[in-house]
């Protein structure tokens, strides 16, 4: 997903689409990454912080060029702390993701899900194109080959498991880690056809998923191994993700990173400002 370029005309395309949610989710918006901004920057005032979460929320369907004017400006206000940026951003934009994906919901309309998941992911790459250089480490968990952590994998065997599983509605566990933000959570097998494994899944684990353009299992009683696999669907009206081409991993980066055990309490107080 990350390396897929919006055009300005999608862009354009999903305003005029979704002039009424991005109407009345702005107040909502600016309120959460006010609250999350200060409850980690001790420094920012609450109008500064509200001053950089509007901007932010008016920025992010804008040309790449202005988005660029825009990332200098955020810098300045958040005194080039660049992890913390990538944090607030990260996590405000699952927020918009979540509750866009309610109000579609709740007013019977077809949503965009892709096309909105592209331009936050183009918002995205274009403000980190300043933070990722001095945060590497920091945002890099991911990002990074697999090549000496894979393993083969017997896809039969992996695939009989997961039918072993749906029989006895075990779960597995999925964890994401999107620039830094880790998200994990429990999820059921729906359907197996062929080598594609249907899961019924937590919401905000599958826009991760869709951000990180990967799915990676954590290993269980059932395999004693984590898994990594790819995306062929995702379907946001229904929470189920399709997955294929399941492979064992040595290792789990995102379980290795030390910021994790550094920030333990990122999803929990995430999660608790959701209700703000």
């Amino acid at each position: 997903m990350e390396n897929e370029v919006v055009s300005q005309s999608d862009k354009e395309k999903f305003l005029a689409t979704s002039e009424l949610f991005l109407k009345e989710f702005e107040e909502k918006f600016i309120d959460y990454f006010t609250c999350l901004c200060i409850s980690y920057d001790k420094v920012i005032t609450k109008e500064e912080a509200k001053e950089v979460a509007l901007a932010i929320y008016q920025g992010l369907f804008k040309c790449d060029y202005d988005i660029g004017e825009l990332r200098e400006d955020v810098f300045v206000h958040m005194r080039q702390d660049g992890v913390m940026i990538g944090f607030l951003i990260n996590r405000s934009m699952f927020y918009l993701i979540e509750n866009y994906i309610t109000f579609t919901k709740m007013h019977d309309m077809t949503p965009q899900i892709e096309l909105l998941i592209g331009c936050v992911s183009r918002f995205i790459n274009l403000i980190e194109s300043e933070v990722t250089p001095k945060v590497c480490n920091f945002t890099g968990a991911f990002d990074m080959s697999f090549s000496n952590d894979v393993m083969f994998s017997p896809t039969n065997n992996i695939i009989e498991t997961f039918n072993q599983m749906k029989q006895e509605k075990q779960s597995v566990v999925f964890l994401n880690l999107y620039k830094g933000v880790p998200v994990s959570s429990e999820a059921t097998v729906v359907d197996i056809e062929g080598e594609n494994v249907t899961f019924k899944i937590d919401q905000l684990q599958e826009i991760a998923m869709k951000l990180d353009g990967q799915a990676f299992i954590v290993k269980n009683d059932y395999f004693n191994k984590h898994l990594k696999a790819d995306i062929v669907y995702s379907n946001f009206q229904t929470n189920t993700v399709v997955l294929t081409n399941f492979i064992y991993l040595l290792n789990m980066p995102a379980l290795q990173r030390e910021f994790i055990r550094v920030h333990p309490d990122i999803v929990k107080r995430s999660a608790e400002l959701v209700s703000f």
